[in-house]
């Protein structure tokens, strides 16, 4: 696959804030994320998980939204990282692509600026996914790709 005439063959995502929103004591599926997921993964694209948050909450997260675990290859979690070592820090989606055998060739997907910095930094392709910050914001940043919908962000893609 392609997009934005750049090969991707593995793609990761935060999951607080792009795949996830906390509504009260539960979590939500951002509208069009788990679809996005299911259709990325059934693609052939290699996927992964990633967040600041512990394996636990990872856990009651992705059953809150009704997300299997499987789609994803590799999680990097809040577990993995000290806390000089999270977003904006690039440690996170370093040890995504690591576990991946590179980014240059991987998109991640990210909502806030720290994150699309951290994952710059680390040497991804970013598409930001405009939720509660500006186009902006996440231009400067250095979001390649900003779109309002995970909806948007699929039909980018093109077959290779």
């Amino acid at each position: 696959m392609k997009i934005l005439g750049q090969p991707v063959t593995k793609i990761g995502f935060d999951l607080n804030g792009t795949l996830a929103i906390k509504e009260g004591d539960v979590y939500e599926a951002y509208p069009g994320g788990v679809a996005a997921v299911q259709t990325l993964h059934s693609w052939g694209l290699t996927l992964a998980l990633v967040t600041d948050s512990s394996v636990m909450m990872i856990e009651r997260i992705l059953e809150d939204i009704e997300l299997p675990r499987k789609f994803f290859s590799v999680v990097v979690s809040g577990n993995d990282l000290s806390n000089s070592r999270k977003k904006p820090n690039p440690y996170v989606w370093e040890m995504v692509a690591k576990s991946l055998r590179g980014s240059n060739d991987g998109l991640a997907i990210e909502d806030s600026p720290s994150g699309v910095v951290s994952a710059v930094t680390a040497g991804w392709l970013v598409a930001a996914i405009k939720s509660t910050h500006t186009v902006e914001e996440l231009q400067s940043a250095g979001a390649c790709i900003i779109v309002e919908s995970f909806a948007e962000l699929l039909d980018l893609f093109e077959e290779d």
